[in-house]
């Protein structure tokens, strides 16, 4: 199957149509995340998704439940992905609150620093969202600075064992560029890939020919 491609971290209109054009399989939209560059407000969030044709993915970071609820209920996104640190009970009531799938990040290690005994705790957490309800992980790379959209590349030989040993969709993020990533689609075999700073300009603000890019080199190699 062709990898499927999410372009996120998407502001303006433009952008969102860029995307469409190109191939995008999802676009992506950051709302409840204040400190991310790439966030808007609810309403500025609907506009964009009344604006895609392909499903939008309501990006977010932990709120209280009835705060993703009131989000899902403004924006009306197609999938809502719970972008923070894991917590299985917390994620399997936010399963159970939603009219809408559920995706979750999953904090992947940088290059060359996945331990044996973090390599094991990683896939218990991956199959524990699974087994809470998630339809699909994004495994992003974290670092003490930065979890998701910091342009940090992740370890794809460590995502690949993750990709291999659970049993819903998972979507490869951290770093990638059109550059890298059908090296990464190659070496890790994910379902999909997930791409923000490496698509833009500036915070923000997307490329049209490094969209174009990412997409035609992503699905060339899968």
């Amino acid at each position: 199957m062709t990898v499927q491609v999410k372009i996120c971290g998407l502001t303006r209109r433009e952008d969102v149509l860029f995307a469409v054009r190109f191939g995008a399989d999802f676009v992506g939209v950051v709302v409840g995340a204040p400190d991310s560059p790439r966030n808007r407000a609810e309403r500025e969030a609907r506009l964009l998704i009344q604006t895609s044709s392909v499903p939008v993915v309501l990006v977010t970071r932990r709120h209280p439940v009835p705060r993703i609820q009131d989000l899902v209920r403004q924006c009306q996104p197609a999938i809502l992905q719970i972008h923070t640190v894991p917590d299985l009970a917390y994620t399997a009531e936010l399963v159970k609150a939603l009219p809408c799938p559920v995706w979750a990040a999953v904090p992947m290690p940088p290059v060359g620093k996945a331990g044996e005994e973090g390599s094991n705790n990683l896939l218990s957490i991956a199959q524990g969202l699974a087994a809470a309800g998630c339809q699909a992980l994004v495994l992003d790379t974290k670092t003490s600075k930065h979890f998701g959209g910091g342009g940090v590349v992740g370890d794809w030989q460590f995502a690949r064992r993750i990709i291999e040993k659970v049993s819903i969709p998972c979507l490869l993020a951290g770093g990638l560029t059109a550059d890298t990533v059908a090296e990464a689609v190659r070496t890790a075999r994910p379902w999909g890939v997930d791409v923000s700073s490496g698509v833009e300009l500036k915070l923000g603000i997307k490329s049209p020919e490094l969209i174009r890019r990412f997409i035609q080199e992503a699905k060339g190699a899968s």
